[in-house]
């Protein structure tokens, strides 16, 4: 899930780009309005306000930067909710990511939706019939099961102590065998247990 991290990552460049942009914008042509009905130059109407107008345009789309930016934000900060909720949900219940989340699952669908257009979660999908997130590359942690797979346990393997460990980087709740470096299963950022 690496290719979920990348996401992240590059979604939270494109989140500050935009915040500062648009506060940018938004600072340096309010300015540029006010100083423009305020300053008494020789300037024709027609001029003084084609400049107003533009400054307003620019004003605007600064705006959109700052929404687009927060949107960014919002759906970053639900991606780490939802995959801290996943490792206690490895079904993907939609009505548990609800649940933990304090939405209605028609939000967390339409979130979820998003996340995977954006590539936060690469290979899964919602099945719908089922009203659940698949993640079909997820294993399961704390013992938990994973409806995706149809993998029988082991009998004869040696015992093996694990810890449960959050990861630094989405909070996502991870199984790892104590001692060892592993990966973080919601987005392959490195964790030391």
């Amino acid at each position: 899930m690496k290719q979920s991290n990348t996401s992240v990552v590059i979604s939270h460049i494109i989140e500050i780009i935009e915040s500062i942009l648009g506060w940018i914008g938004i600072v340096m042509w309010g300015i540029c309005i006010i100083t423009e009905i305020v300053n008494p130059v020789t300037e024709t109407a027609g001029e003084k306000s084609g400049f107003i107008i533009t400054c307003v345009i620019l004003t605007g789309i600064s705006f959109i930067l700052v929404y687009n930016g927060r949107k960014r934000k919002k759906l970053r900060l639900k991606f780490k909710k939802y995959t801290a909720a996943l490792s206690a949900n490895p079904q993907g219940l939609l009505t548990e990511l609800a649940a933990a989340d304090g939405a209605s699952v028609e939000e967390v669908t339409k979130n979820l939706d998003e996340m995977i257009r954006k590539k936060f979660f690469p290979t899964a999908y919602i099945d719908r019939a089922a009203n659940r997130l698949v993640i079909p590359d997820f294993t399961p942690n704390a013992g938990g099961t994973n409806a995706g797979t149809n993998a029988s346990p082991q009998t004869s393997a040696p015992k093996v102590e694990y810890l449960t460990c959050n990861c630094k980087n989405c909070g996502g709740v991870n199984r790892v065998v104590k001692g060892a470096a592993a990966e973080c299963e919601f987005c392959g950022s490195p964790i030391q247990s």
